[in-house]
């Protein structure tokens, strides 16, 4: 993803979201669905841009959640899911 520009939206803690971007002319706002960026979707950014798009692409997820789940970090994943 060295060809897409990367810079932050939003504030902290929970609503600070990284966000990519690509291309010049009317914009589109491209979501990733649960599993993330994965190359599918980068390529789809990449073709918008090539016909004249602006892609934003955000990071939707936060990327420092606790892993295995947990019961204890539910209000975590919580306020993260219904944010």
């Amino acid at each position: 993803m060295e060809d897409l520009i990367k810079f932050t939206f939003g504030k902290e803690p929970l609503t600070k979201r990284t966000v990519y971007k690509k291309g010049n002319g009317p914009g589109v706002i491209l979501m990733h669905e649960l599993p993330g960026m994965i190359p599918e979707c980068v390529d789809l950014a990449r073709r918008l841009a090539d016909a004249n798009f602006t892609v934003y692409l955000p990071q939707a997820f936060w990327k420092t959640l606790p892993t295995p789940f947990h019961p204890q970090n539910a209000p975590i994943y919580g306020a993260i899911m219904y944010q």
